[in-house]
C-alpha cells in the first residue's frame, strides 16, 4: 500500500517555514528526511540547501561540489542498517503571488533528482508563501487550518504584519520515462510533551 498522508514532525514543521521566511521574496530548497509507516510519510527533518542560489521564481543547488557531497553522505548513512530515517523528498517554496502546484521547471527538477539518487519516487512538499499587511493590529501567532489535502497556515509576527503559507504535498513516482504526479493530504503531527 502507498502511503497517501504525509505528515510533519515539530522540527521539520519549523525548519521548513524558517527556510522560507528567511528566503523571503526568494525561493528556498531542500531535503526532506523520514520512514513510510502504516500508509503515512513521517517527516522528521527537514534539511535547508545551505549553498542553493535563490531567485524569486526559481531555485538551483548552485555548489554542484556540495550537493555531491551530501549524496555521498546520504549513501553512506543509507548503508548502515541502524538508520532510522531515509531521504524521501523535497520541498521548496513558491514566493509572491506564486501558483500553489509544481510548474513544469519543477517537475523537471524532480525527474532530474530522481534518477541522480537512483531512486523511482519522490515526495515533494511546496509551501506557497505571500507576506501580509494589516491596517489594524491583529494577534502576533500562529494558526493552522487543513483544507482538502491542504495545510494552510496563518503566522503573524508582528501586530501588523504576517505571512499566509499553504503547504501541498506530492508523490512523484518514474515508471521508466513516464512520471506520475500524485497529491497527498499533509498535516502536522501532534505529540505530547513529556513535561
Amino acid at each position: 500500500m502507498q502511503a497517501k498522508i504525509i505528515e510533519l514532525t515539530g522540527s521539520c514543521y519549523y525548519n521548513m517555514l524558517r527556510a522560507t521566511v528567511e528566503s523571503f521574496p526568494k525561493e528556498t530548497t531542500g531535503y526532506l528526511y523520514g520512514v513510510e509507516k502504516d500508509g503515512k510519510y513521517i517527516i522528521f527533518n527537514a534539511y535547508p540547501i545551505q549553498t542553493a542560489i535563490r531567485n524569486p521564481t526559481s531555485v538551483s543547488y548552485g555548489n554542484e561540489a556540495a550537493i555531491k557531497r551530501l549524496r555521498r553522505l546520504e549513501n553512506a548513512i543509507g548503508a548502515n542498517s541502524r538508520s532510522k530515517t531515509f531521504l524521501i523528498g523535497g520541498y521548496h517554496s513558491h514566493p509572491k503571488n506564486s501558483t500553489n502546484y509544481l510548474s513544469e521547471k519543477d517537475t523537471e527538477f524532480i525527474e532530474d533528482e530522481i534518477t541522480n539518487l537512483n531512486k523511482n519516487e519522490w515526495v515533494e512538499i511546496l509551501l506557497k508563501l505571500k507576506s501580509k499587511n494589516y491596517k489594524k493590529s491583529m494577534e502576533i501567532g500562529e494558526f493552522l487550518k487543513n483544507s482538502n489535502k491542504k495545510l494552510e497556515i496563518i503566522i503573524r509576527d508582528y501586530s501588523l504584519h504576517g505571512y499566509n503559507i499553504t503547504l501541498s504535498a506530492y508523490r512523484i513516482i518514474k515508471n521508466f520515462q513516464n512520471i506520475a504526479i500524485e497529491e497527498l493530504k499533509i498535516k502536522r503531527r501532534r505529540r505530547k510533551l513529556l513535561f
